[in-house]
């Protein structure tokens, strides 16, 4: 099973031979809300079909898909599952918001500014930083924990290779701002 395309609100998604049984009935999939378990959608597909296209999903949201062929007399397959995340709009150039005067374009400098836009959930967003808010910069912006407005100058899994990176890199920073990142000592100056 592998998934193709996840955009803000849709995934789409693709397997090979069904579920190693010889005479298959029906495919069944589940979609659910991974971190709730809350079950969004049941199907019961057609034994030929090997792709399907989710719509209607949140932004922002991981998702997990079980699949399941049922054969004749109710066999079973083993359970295969996948879990994938929709992306969150990264929000470039500018944001409108609306206050009680006016239409106000804001440029945010960090991630509380993120949050006061009415963005409230995690993930990498454009905000504007320097002496003037000239450069645009990435920033992984943690919305959902403790109030939210975190920015996130450092991510450390353990599921990547460990590079040894060299002095320069902790000047300039390494990484990617949604995955094993530094932001870099340069970019921590120009953000205080």
């Amino acid at each position: 099973m592998e998934i193709l395309l996840v955009e803000r609100y849709s995934a789409q998604m693709r397997w090979s031979e069904p579920l190693m049984l010889l005479e298959i009935e029906k495919i069944k999939m589940i979609l659910s809300e991974k971190e709730s378990g809350e079950i969004i959608e049941e199907y019961n597909l057609s034994p030929t079909t090997r792709s399907f296209s989710f719509e209607e999903l949140k932004q922002g949201t991981e998702y997990k898909v079980t699949l399941q062929s049922i054969g004749k007399g109710d066999e079973k397959s083993t359970i295969k599952s996948y879990s994938f995340r929709t992306k969150i709009y990264n929000h470039r150039r500018y944001f409108f918001i609306l206050t009680k005067n006016d239409l106000t374009l804001l440029r945010p400098e960090n991630c509380v500014e993120v949050l006061q836009n009415g963005f409230d959930q995690d993930g990498v967003y454009t905000i504007f930083i320097g002496s003037h808010g000239t450069l645009e910069a990435p920033a992984y912006c943690r919305q959902k924990i403790a109030g939210g407005g975190w920015q996130v100058i450092q991510q450390r899994s353990l599921q990547t290779p460990y590079i040894q990176p060299l002095m320069n890199d902790y000047v300039e920073g390494f990484g990617r701002a949604d995955s094993d990142f530094w932001i870099g000592l340069g970019e921590k100056i120009r953000i205080a």
